[in-house]
């Protein structure tokens, strides 16, 4: 594996290679990749992940394989590079890219990479666990995440793939958004955007299992609000959305294998409306006053069906998939978490 051999490396742009962190493939990206420590000559450290490719030598054409391969690192770099350009505070955006010839000649030997800030970790870490009794920090974190998918959107980006592993923390700049590997792109289409749903299946909103395909481009930005929603279920009851609503289900007497959506969709929101009440209870366990506002957040972030899904206005004053104002609400639940906690200190 040409992405393994790079430990102690110097790399163009003065960067060197330190600690291999990780070796596993992504979860849904086509490009495999392995990821290290670097630091700079001038003594900053960072992330690298290095896009492996070995797995295109095992293709019948491996000459394809790797095209497609390169073709892939080059879209989420380009995805990257644009975010950056926008100054999208709450994404992820590279430091630096660029690609290292190893010791196995030619393209099957070339190890592309990009570099990143370094984060404590993701919402899986034990640091961040930690912190999921806290709520004044969790409803800090999806509003931060909020924040970095608003700035995705304003430029026609869709994520599709947002899930826990996804968000990553800094301790000093809190929590932003990364991994656009299976983004959609308005102004630079790409073979993800045939896909049903090209991130995981794990965190996929309910319709996907029934092959709802997108028909609007607008209709991503649906699928990112219910993978946000789907954040709320990771924190309180430590599951997706859909695996939450699965689990419901499995009581309810219907045959799903041979049902459309649309007969589907009363039982699916039925089994929403009982997830629902775990999240709820779970808050008031919490002592929190705030269950409510919460609830009402996730029903329209999670709705079942995507039609439905976000703010919808009979007049169409406003965007039914806009994100603001569940920034605005976040940030003032956060606010109203930060005051119940002090009030039990005292």
């Amino acid at each position: 594996m040409p992405a393994t051999r790079l430990k102690g490396k110097m790399l163009d742009g003065g960067w060197t290679v330190k600690e291999l962190v990780a070796a596993k493939p992504s979860g849904t990206g086509g490009n495999f990749s392995v990821r290290y420590t670097v630091e700079h000559e001038d003594g900053r450290e960072a992330f690298l992940k290095a896009m492996d490719f070995s797995h295109a030598l095992q293709a019948p054409d491996i000459t394809v394989a790797l095209q497609e391969a390169l073709e892939e690192y080059n879209f989420e770099k380009g995805v990257y590079e644009m975010c950056k350009e926008h100054k999208m505070s709450r994404v992820v955006t590279p430091l630096d890219s660029g690609s290292y010839q190893t010791d196995i000649p030619g393209m099957e030997g070339k190890v592309f990479y990009i570099i990143f800030e370094q984060a404590q970790g993701d919402l899986r870490c034990d640091e961040s666990r930690a912190n999921f009794s806290d709520l004044e920090w969790i409803l800090r974190v999806l509003h931060q995440t909020a924040v970095g998918i608003r700035q995705l959107h304003s430029k026609e980006i869709a994520h599709q793939d947002l899930k826990p592993s996804n968000i990553l923390l800094f301790p000093d700049k809190g929590s932003k958004v990364s991994d656009l590997g299976r983004s959609s792109v308005k102004s630079n289409p790409f073979k993800w955007d045939g896909a049903i749903y090209p991130g995981d299946y794990t965190y996929a909103p309910v319709e996907k299992f029934w092959k709802v395909r997108y028909g609007e481009f607008s209709d991503r930005f649906s699928t990112d609000l219910y993978l946000l929603g789907s954040l709320f279920y990771y924190y309180f009851l430590d599951v997706s959305a859909s695996a939450a609503i699965q689990n419901k289900m499995q009581f309810i007497s219907f045959n799903f294998s041979t049902s459309t959506f649309d007969e589907a969709l009363p039982y699916l929101r039925q089994a929403f409306e009982e997830s629902l009440g775990d999240i709820e209870a779970h808050i008031k366990g919490m002592g929190s006053t705030l269950s409510a506002a919460i609830i009402q957040i996730i029903k329209e972030l999670c709705e079942p069906d995507p039609r439905l899904r976000g703010k919808r206005s009979a007049n169409n004053m406003f965007d039914q998939y806009g994100l603001q104002r569940y920034i605005s609400k976040l940030d003032l639940l956060a606010k109203k978490a930060k005051l119940e906690a002090n009030d039990k200190r005292r």
